[in-house]
């Protein structure tokens, strides 16, 4: 009988407010043997494994176009894959690769001087298919294309793309792109239609919070003890994968906010920084005071120092000490009363595990460009800010001006070292690379089995919770709000900005009618809200997590160049309910930044009335809990800090961009305990609203 994936039988957790040993009476299957639980596990593992190593086949896309890695793109497809860009198709990997070198490449092998090919990847939904060796993954594309003295422009749109896997390998089967605005730097990005078609799905609310379907038991395995012990470094290296990732995620927030002591705090005291053509920073101490050429630590009012960390490959050494990440990082900095900046860096990072804490050692940073918001990379290249004496580098870089990293990691297809030369080299990475040899302890077996499916779970967890998250920006978009509120939980809370929480998928999909009403058509305009960067915090029984995402609101149109902006989930929750995950909690604060209009950008930005702004939901669909009694009930949970309920913002208190509105964590400094200034790790709602916490995880 086919067992469900992550749910194995005796050690299955009992539903959402049913404590273990309290389940229903009703006949129970016997209980797996220590054979059958390590074929599960066995399973388990390459299912994870497998979402885990196809997200990281587009980012690879990504990153190898930012450098100019034609060959390298091409062969992440399987010889006979099919690309879709808008209404042409490319079969084979030879016209695929032929499309990449012509569309991205000019016809040359490689970048010009001064080109710019920067794809940003954000909002995976994955979904392994029913045979374990398909996937599916929908993503969105922000593309920043252009060469100095020639021209620069935007695109965007959506990809939904098909994985296989052979002969053990993960290729990209099919890439459909599914072309939504672009435009010039100077006219900004419009609609490519007058009627923009709604982008197929791939998955429901459903499917999305089952990235891991039902798939068919495996037979018992013969060697448990020696499957078990194996399957311990692949586990362990994704989780720290994990935690690396949201060990730098943590690090753009801090930085948007100039909390230097808690950048600072994520370094080893020996670590560095390193900035490519402008200086080296060595140890905890100099790297503190080198930040603040960035200005002193604190956001004043019209002030914008936006970090975004995307499109992320870490990689674990054998032993479990050491990581590396390669991604990109988007800034969006300035003054709304002078300039704003454009910049994109790459970072190739080392961390390294002490005392159990990932901690950064190194960061190297590669600045790709600085451009005048006024005047866009084609016109305007600027040198990154340089420092004052008093921030001075304690050396000269590493790395020239204009360097590009070496990658951490070898191609994802072929195995091979990618030399950015545009040649390959044809060295092979050994024989389990990246993995941490078995574990050979004196540990029970069980202990050791009960453990590893634990890690399944965290795994599949983040995964999960991501997906749904995800999902929701996506059917914002498309004015989904049956398939909105079918992604919460049955006592599920979702605030609507300046009215108050809705509880249920049923009160939140009235409210999001009520007040949007439904899609238009033609529709010539769309809200597209990217939902990024996550800080992910999985419960320890991993059933359920709390996260931190980024808001990317790029609003688009056919008539006319359209605004953006930029707000913070400080403390989203979703929970595994009835084997599926669905959100719990979901709260935005808004404004950190927007724009005027498209030609000014964040500058030149109106302040906002300091008073709550009104919102017709408040009479004409009332929430289950307004913000006004939310605003009634402050908690201090820590003497001394300024902690009260951060979901009555854009009040009096916290008018919106240009004014310095206080940024809220649910965490803590990852590395260094240290609380934040606005804290607020609880459920939203529970002062309120007691049916609505997570009281079996603490979350």
């Amino acid at each position: 009988m086919a067992s469900r994936v992550l749910c194995l039988a005796a050690l299955c957790l009992a539903p959402l407010g049913l404590a273990a040993g309290a389940m229903p009476a009703i006949a129970q299957e016997a209980a797996p043997t220590i054979a059958e639980r390590a074929a599960l596990l066995a399973r388990d593992t390459q299912s994870v494994t497998a979402l885990r190593d196809v997200r990281r086949l587009h980012i690879a896309y990504t990153q190898f176009a930012e450098v100019g890695l034609w060959d390298e793109m091409a062969d992440l497809f399987a010889p006979d894959a099919e690309m879709i860009v808008g209404d042409r198709t490319m079969r084979g990997k030879a016209a695929i690769r032929q499309w990449i070198v012509r569309e991205l490449g000019g016809g040359r092998a490689g970048l010009a001087p001064g080109e710019v090919r920067t794809l940003l990847p954000a909002t995976p939904v994955a979904s392994l298919g029913p045979d374990g060796t398909s996937a599916k993954i929908r993503w969105h594309e922000l593309a920043m294309l252009g060469s100095q003295g020639g021209n620069a422009r935007w695109t965007g749109g959506i990809y939904e793309n098909d994985y296989v896997r052979r002969d053990g390998v993960w290729l990209i089967a099919r890439m459909h792109y599914y072309p939504q605005f672009d435009g010039s730097y100077e006219e900004g990005w419009r609609n490519v239609e007058a009627d923009l078609k709604v982008v197929p799905y791939h998955y429901t609310p459903r499917s999305a919070g089952i990235p891991i379907p039902e798939l068919a038991a495996p037979a018992p395995l013969e060697d448990a003890a020696g499957t078990v012990a194996a399957l311990d470094a692949p586990l362990t290296q994704m989780i720290a994968e994990n935690a690396v990732r949201n060990l730098q995620n943590a690090y753009g927030y801090y930085v948007d906010r100039r909390m230097w002591d808690d950048v600072s705090d994520l370094f080893e005291t020996d670590g560095t920084l390193d900035i490519a053509g402008l200086g080296a920073w060595n140890g905890q101490a100099s790297i503190r005071r080198g930040l603040e050429r960035q200005g002193p630590a604190g956001i004043g009012a019209g002030e914008l120092n936006e970090h975004v960390q995307v499109a992320m490959i870490v990689t674990v050494d054998p032993d479990g000490t050491q990581a590396r990440a390669r991604g990109l990082e988007l800034a969006m900095t300035g003054r709304n009363d002078d300039k704003g900046y454009w910049a994109v860096s790459i970072f190739e990072n080392v961390y390294r595990k002490r005392d159990g804490i990932w901690r950064i050692a190194a960061m190297n940073l590669h600045p790709r460009f600085r451009a005048d918001y006024e005047q866009g990379w084609a016109k305007s290249r600027l040198d990154p800010v340089p420092p004052a004496a008093a921030q001075a580098p304690d050396a000269p870089s590493a790395a020239p001006k204009g360097s590009v990293p070496a990658f951490s990691y070898m191609h994802p297809v072929t195995g091979k070292r990618i030399d950015l030369s545009g040649a390959v080299s044809r060295e092979i990475a050994a024989a389990g690379a990246g993995q941490a040899p078995a574990s050979t302890g004196s540990t029970a077996l069980v202990d050791r089995l009960f453990e590893g499916e634990r890690k399944v779970r965290l795994l599949h967890a983040d995964i999960g919770a991501e997906n749904v998250s995800n999902a929701f920006g996506n059917y914002i978009d498309d004015f989904e709000w049956k398939l909105l509120g079918d992604l919460f939980a049955r006592k599920g809370a979702r605030e609507m900005p300046y009215a108050g929480f809705y509880i249920g998928p049923d009160r939140i999909t009235e409210a999001e009618v009520t007040k949007w009403g439904q899609r238009r058509s033609p529709r010539r305009s769309i809200p597209i809200h990217l939902r990024i960067q996550p800080v992910m915090n999985i419960a320890p029984d991993g059933r359920s997590a709390r996260f931190r995402t980024r808001l990317f609101s790029i609003g688009s149109s056919y008539d006319r160049a359209s605004t953006f902006s930029g707000g913070v989930y400080p403390n989203d929750q979703a929970v595994l309910e009835d084997g599926v995950w669905k959100l719990w909690s979901v709260a935005i604060d808004e404004f950190y930044y927007r724009s005027s209009s498209y030609a000014k950008g964040w500058t030149g930005v109106e302040a906002e009335p300091a008073e709550m702004k009104p919102n017709m939901l408040i009479t004409a669909y009332p929430p289950d809990i307004p913000l006004t009694e939310l605003g009634q009930r402050q908690q201090g949970y820590i003497p001394g800090s300024q902690m009260f309920n951060p979901y009555v913002f854009n009040g009096p208190a916290y008018p919106g961009y240009p004014s310095a509105t206080p940024m809220w964590f649910s965490y803590v400094n990852p590395v260094s305990g240290r609380v934040p200034p606005h804290y607020w790790p609880d459920c939203v709602t529970c002062a309120t609203h007691p049916d609505t916490r997570l009281d079996r995880n603490g979350y």
